[in-house]
Parts: C-alpha cells; sequence; structure tokens
C-alpha cells in the first residue's frame, strides 16, 4: 500500500530541493565534524542525508557510510526511503547521524522514525534539531518544521528510544547525542 504521507512529504521536498536558495546551507554538513569526533572511524548511516555534504565528509573521513532521504538528490551511496518506513534489508550501523530532519517529521511519526533509527545503530546516534520554525517553506506556500518542540521535549522523546541522552540547547536548535 502506498503511504499517501510519504507520498505528498516527498512531492513537497522535490519542490523545495528544486529552489537553489535552499540549496545555500546545510546544518549536517557543519554538524559532520562534532559528530565524527565521536564515532571515529566507525560505520553511520545518515539519516535524512538531503544533498549529503555530511555524507561526503563521513566518506572523506573513511567511513562506511550510507544516506537515506526521502528524495534522493545523487545516486550513489543513498537509499531513498521514508524515515517510519525503512527498508528491512538496510544494514545496521554503529552510528546514526540525523541533522535537521527531525523537525521535518510530523509530530505522529516522531516516534516510529526514533525507533527505526534506534533499531539501525548499535551504538546511538547524533541528532541536531531545529525548535523554531522554518524560514524556507514560505518559498513554496508550504510549512517545512511540522514538530516545532523545545530541547526538553526532543529530550523525552529520544530517551524512549535509547538508554542514554545528552541534550544541549544552543540558539534556535538543539544537539543530541543518544548512546544505547
Amino acid at each position: 500500500m502506498i503511504d499517501l504521507l510519504a507520498a505528498s512529504e516527498r512531492a513537497k521536498y522535490e519542490r523545495m530541493w528544486a529552489l537553489p536558495e535552499y540549496r545555500v546551507w546545510s546544518p549536517g554538513e557543519d554538524s559532520a565534524e562534532e559528530a565524527m569526533s565521536i564515532f571515529g572511524t566507525s560505520s553511520v548511516i545518515d539519516f535524512g542525508c538531503g544533498e549529503g555534504r555530511a555524507l561526503d565528509k563521513f566518506l572523506g573521513a573513511g567511513m562506511e557510510t550510507v544516506g537515506i532521504d526521502l528524495v534522493r538528490l545523487r545516486e550513489e551511496g543513498v537509499i531513498e526511503a521514508c524515515l517510519w518506513d525503512l527498508p528491512v534489508e538496510l544494514d545496521i550501523a554503529a552510528w546514526g547521524f540525523c541533522a535537521d530532519v527531525m523537525e521535518h517529521i510530523p509530530t505522529d511519526k516522531v516516534d516510529a522514525v526514533l525507533s527505526n533509527i534506534a533499531g539501525k545503530v548499535r551504538l546511538g546516534c547524533y541528532f541536531r534539531i531545529s525548535t523554531e520554525p522554518d524560514g524556507m517553506g514560505a518559498l513554496i506556500g508550504e510549512r517545512l518544521h511540522l514538530t516545532v518542540r523545545d530541547a526538553i521535549w526532543w529530550g523525552k522523546r529520544v530517551q524512549e528510544h535509547f538508554a542514554r541522552v545528552a541534550v544541549v540547547p544552543h540558539g534556535g536548535h538543539c544537539i543530541i547525542l543518544a548512546s544505547k
């Protein structure tokens, strides 16, 4: 059965990614170095990899890396999939990386996505989550940040799926390091 919500979200992001303005800045790329300092040279899944800027940093560091995204923007190393309906055949990695993604997930799908991420990593996951409404969706007449909550709310959600959670609020976003 086709997931109509996933299809609708895919169409929205295909329109969004077509705009050069949306490609100017990558929070994932900005967070990759910090995440790598935690991961070492382990394997990693970039959940919601977008264009793959963080993916390229991980690959450049010699890490075994795969990206997952709702809209496949490059062929090599990326699997097109919905995060609340991950492919069963996706191999488990040591770490997960999920930057500028969770706030884009519909609130009623957040726990399914976190459960899927937890099920596909052995050690833990680095999250960077915006805590503010988006500023880009107006370009296509859509809201992009569907779950805008504070760092405490996000920490509690993540803690339901991981044994240890460290939450660091920043201006406009939070970093969450979750481990098993």
